[in-house]
């Protein structure tokens, strides 16, 4: 039952990798880019060199486009998963939702941020998440 809930919570983080993956696809263009060298048009006699870079700088620019675009996606799935887990009665199930899924803590770090047993976090995580899926997902479609 709580594998639907699970699934619609990981959207942050599946917001979050795609994210890191953009971010390293610029990184890996921006050191691409370094490595074009201006001097080279005028050792050989094609100007495939600044063509070249241009390209580069191009795909830099889509790319950090959809970059920001992307983080902009994540702040509206965060916003609009933490009002729904905010809709929980019980803090204890808004708290560990919130540190889990939004914050992406392990379990263990819950328990000490709680101060309470891993056990405990994790039989509460199970309990928050039949409540997260009866309370918010019921009528809902999948994301």
């Amino acid at each position: 039952m709580t594998t639907k809930a699970k699934t619609y919570l990981y959207q942050i983080q599946d917001a979050n990798a795609r994210i890191k993956i953009k971010a390293d696809a610029i990184e890996v263009l921006r050191a691409k880019a370094t490595r074009v060298n201006p001097e080279i048009k005028e050792r050989v006699q094609s100007s495939g060199c600044g063509d070249i870079l241009a390209a580069v700088v191009a795909e830099i620019a889509d790319t950090e486009k959809e970059w920001a675009e992307q983080i902009q996606t994540l702040e509206r799935i965060k916003k609009r998963i933490m009002g729904e887990i905010e809709t929980l009665d019980d803090v204890r199930y808004v708290t560990i939702l919130k540190y889990r899924y939004v914050d992406g803590m392990t379990f263990e770090n819950i328990a000490v941020k709680m101060g309470v047993s891993f056990r405990h976090v994790t039989r509460l995580h199970g309990h928050a998440l039949v409540a997260f899926e009866e309370k918010v997902l019921k009528n809902k479609k999948s994301p």
